[in-house]
């Protein structure tokens, strides 16, 4: 019989005998005579029979929470679940249940006939503010929820690619397109953080299995890394369901895996190491990756020395990576942008039609954003730029020369800028 969280007296109870609380079954049977409303169902044909998630059975309905439930009531994920019934998706729909019965006060449970270790909908960490976690063993500013994390500063802040390549003082590792991610292991417990402080939920079941073997292993430890996930082409993602678009893209319906790509170590063996040199701190995480390998869980390898750094940017470049991260060997782990971490993100060039200007409520702009052929451009221009941009425009024809850290998975700009007008 399922427990409930928190200490409060469960929402629900089983009306076969008053007082005990529901399992996830009985819950679902309790809500089958719900009707979905005119919206849930054409929510259901735009975001999920057109994007091909209800034929993807567990995963459909994780990679959809992953894009549109991060503040999904449980009414309407019931609504959901029901509506993905009737349309005769019993797995996407199982998903929704697990969800709805964890916001309305039950303790995660399975509600499946497929193998789901690998695709289990993530249970929320909602601590209030007072029953936020301790860790008794760690100092206050290790306390899951409020590390504040060491961030790199754009190269420019710091000198030349050129110059840090030559500096043996500098090592470099890729940079994973994905998100900012602690992982704080314990014996007993493993807390996740994101940037913001927030705790946030489980990756994977592989991951978290994974980093329950170095906890047992190597006792409480904290790790830092970036959260991405991978496609078929090993293409990295900060979503799966940008990873699932991806393979659809191609053709394959394979389920996108999450990887935790680690680059730092701030508590080992029972010492806060945080001062000490990012040297030290990264041979406790080759101590740590010695151990059999762990799916899931990724070391990123060091570039050291000006030819093994220079390889790893050329690969980054060919494979169509993100960038690089530069890091100074000797730097203590120091939150926020201290300088002693730089990325170096690459860009691609692009010459491109306009195909309309955007329109602008804002005092002194002639408009939003350049409309292209690939997506909207709406920074990177000055007042001047604009108003040449406007009359160029006006007289037809005109080219633009932008440049953009990539494309999305659907072949539009990522993070474009404008950088001038082709004569």
């Amino acid at each position: 019989m399922s427990k409930f969280t928190g200490g409060t007296t469960p929402t629900y109870f089983n009306p076969q005998n008053k007082g005990e609380a529901m399992n996830i079954q009985e819950y679902r049977e309790s809500k089958l005579n719900v009707k979905p409303t005119a919206d849930i169902a054409e929510r259901w044909q735009k975001r999920v029979v057109g994007g091909g998630l209800d034929k993807q059975g567990r995963a459909g309905g994780v990679a959809y929470l992953d894009t549109y439930g991060k503040r999904i009531g449980a009414k309407k994920c019931v609504k959901f679940a029901v509506q993905a019934e009737l349309m005769g998706a019993q797995e996407f729909a199982n998903v929704l249940w697990e969800k709805a019965f964890v916001l309305e006060g039950g303790e995660y449970e399975l509600l499946s006939s497929e193998d789901a270790s690998e695709t289990a909908i993530l249970v929320p960490v909602n601590f209030p503010v007072s029953e936020m976690p301790e860790v008794e063993e760690l100092p206050p500013h290790l306390q899951p929820g409020k590390i504040a994390t060491l961030q790199p500063q754009n190269i420019d802040r710091g000198g030349s690619v050129e110059a840090l390549l030559e500096d043996e003082q500098w090592w470099m590792q890729q940079k994973v397109d994905g998100y900012r991610l602690l992982a704080i292991c314990t014996p007993e417990e493993i807390y996740y953080q994101k940037r913001s402080l927030k705790l946030d939920t489980q990756p994977s079941a592989q991951i978290h299995k994974a980093l329950w073997e170095i906890a047992d292993l190597f006792g409480t430890i904290i790790l830092d890394g970036e959260l991405t996930w991978l496609d078929e082409d090993f293409g990295e993602h900060r979503t799966g369901a940008q990873a699932l678009t991806a393979n659809q893209a191609i053709g394959s319906d394979a389920v996108p895996e999450a990887d935790y790509c680690v680059f730092d170590c701030l508590y080992f063996e029972g010492q806060d190491i945080t001062q000490e040199p990012y040297f030290d701190r990264y041979e406790a995480l080759i101590h740590v990756s010695e151990m059999p390998p762990l799916a899931g869980v990724t070391r990123l390898p060091i570039a050291a020395g000006t030819l093994s750094k220079v390889e790893l940017l050329a690969s980054q470049k060919d494979f169509n990576k993100e960038g690089v991260i530069f890091r100074d060997l000797d730097a203590k782990y120091v939150a926020g942008k201290s300088g002693t971490a730089y990325r170096h993100k690459f860009l691609m060039e692009h010459e491109l039609e306009v195909i309309s200007l955007t329109e602008t409520t804002a005092e002194g702009r002639q408009f939003g954003a350049i409309e292209t052929p690939l997506g909207l451009v709406g920074t990177g221009f000055t007042d001047a730029d604009q108003l040449e941009i406007k009359q160029a425009y006006q007289n037809g024809g005109l080219r633009i020369d932008v440049v953009s850290q990539g494309l999305t998975e659907n072949g539009r700009l990522w993070h474009p800028r404008f950088i001038k007008i082709i004569n």
